[in-house]
Protein backbone atom coordinates (compact mmCIF):
# COMPACT_ATOMS: atom_id res chain seq x y z
CA UNK A 1 0.00 0.00 0.00
CA UNK A 2 2.82 2.35 0.84
CA UNK A 3 4.54 1.66 -2.49
CA UNK A 4 1.36 2.54 -4.37
CA UNK A 5 0.94 5.83 -2.51
CA UNK A 6 4.56 6.77 -3.22
CA UNK A 7 4.09 6.15 -6.92
CA UNK A 8 1.04 8.40 -6.99
CA UNK A 9 2.83 11.24 -5.19
CA UNK A 10 5.83 10.97 -7.55
CA UNK A 11 3.54 11.10 -10.55
CA UNK A 12 1.92 14.23 -9.16
CA UNK A 13 5.30 15.86 -8.55
CA UNK A 14 6.42 15.12 -12.09
CA UNK A 15 3.25 16.49 -13.66
CA UNK A 16 3.43 19.65 -11.53
CA UNK A 17 7.07 20.20 -12.44
CA UNK A 18 6.46 19.95 -16.18
CA UNK A 19 3.94 22.80 -16.29
CA UNK A 20 5.50 25.83 -17.94
CA UNK A 21 5.93 28.85 -15.75
CA UNK A 22 4.27 32.08 -16.87
CA UNK A 23 6.71 34.67 -18.24
CA UNK A 24 7.85 37.31 -15.78
CA UNK A 25 7.35 40.93 -16.82
CA UNK A 26 10.54 42.89 -17.38
CA UNK A 27 11.42 45.25 -14.58
CA UNK A 28 11.14 48.92 -15.51
CA UNK A 29 14.65 49.62 -14.24
CA UNK A 30 16.10 47.11 -16.71
CA UNK A 31 14.50 48.69 -19.78
CA UNK A 32 16.85 51.12 -21.49
CA UNK A 33 15.50 53.77 -23.79
CA UNK A 34 17.46 53.93 -27.01
CA UNK A 35 18.23 57.51 -27.94
CA UNK A 36 20.17 59.21 -30.67
CA UNK A 37 22.93 61.64 -29.73
CA UNK A 38 20.67 64.53 -30.76
CA UNK A 39 17.88 63.23 -28.51
CA UNK A 40 20.37 62.88 -25.64
CA UNK A 41 21.28 66.57 -26.06
CA UNK A 42 17.62 67.58 -26.03
CA UNK A 43 16.92 65.41 -22.95
CA UNK A 44 19.81 66.93 -21.01
CA UNK A 45 18.82 70.46 -22.03
CA UNK A 46 15.29 69.78 -20.79
CA UNK A 47 16.58 68.32 -17.52
CA UNK A 48 18.66 71.44 -16.95
CA UNK A 49 15.73 73.75 -17.71
CA UNK A 50 13.49 71.87 -15.26
CA UNK A 51 16.16 71.79 -12.52
CA UNK A 52 17.25 75.42 -12.84
CA UNK A 53 14.38 77.06 -10.89
CA UNK A 54 14.74 74.52 -8.08
CA UNK A 55 18.53 74.99 -7.81
CA UNK A 56 18.98 78.67 -8.65
CA UNK A 57 20.86 79.17 -5.37
CA UNK A 58 23.67 76.76 -6.30
CA UNK A 59 27.18 78.06 -5.65
CA UNK A 60 28.22 77.17 -9.20
CA UNK A 61 25.10 78.56 -10.90
CA UNK A 62 27.01 80.86 -13.27
CA UNK A 63 29.36 78.07 -14.34
CA UNK A 64 26.40 75.73 -14.83
CA UNK A 65 24.58 78.25 -17.03
CA UNK A 66 27.72 78.80 -19.10
CA UNK A 67 28.18 75.05 -19.55
CA UNK A 68 24.53 74.69 -20.53
CA UNK A 69 24.86 77.38 -23.21
CA UNK A 70 28.13 75.89 -24.46
CA UNK A 71 26.60 72.40 -24.54
CA UNK A 72 23.61 73.60 -26.51
CA UNK A 73 25.87 75.42 -28.98
CA UNK A 74 27.91 72.25 -29.53
CA UNK A 75 24.79 70.11 -29.92
CA UNK A 76 23.34 72.56 -32.44
CA UNK A 77 26.63 72.38 -34.37
CA UNK A 78 26.34 68.59 -34.59
CA UNK A 79 28.98 67.84 -31.94
CA UNK A 80 26.53 65.88 -29.82
CA UNK A 81 29.01 63.93 -27.67
CA UNK A 82 30.91 67.04 -26.57
CA UNK A 83 27.66 68.95 -26.06
CA UNK A 84 26.10 66.17 -23.98
CA UNK A 85 29.19 66.03 -21.76
CA UNK A 86 28.95 69.76 -21.06
CA UNK A 87 25.22 69.55 -20.42
CA UNK A 88 25.72 66.68 -17.99
CA UNK A 89 28.47 68.65 -16.21
CA UNK A 90 26.11 71.64 -16.02
CA UNK A 91 23.53 69.47 -14.25
CA UNK A 92 26.16 68.20 -11.81
CA UNK A 93 27.17 71.80 -11.09
CA UNK A 94 23.53 72.50 -10.18
CA UNK A 95 23.59 69.53 -7.82
CA UNK A 96 21.44 67.28 -10.00
CA UNK A 97 22.33 63.79 -11.17
CA UNK A 98 21.85 63.70 -14.95
CA UNK A 99 19.49 61.02 -16.25
CA UNK A 100 21.63 59.71 -19.10
CA UNK A 101 20.45 56.79 -21.23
Amino acid sequence: MLAGATGVSNAFAVSAATKPLPPRPAAAAQVKKVTTPAQRCADLEGQFDVALPKHNGAKTLTAAQKLRADGQRLCDAGQHAAGALRLAKALVDLGVKPDVN
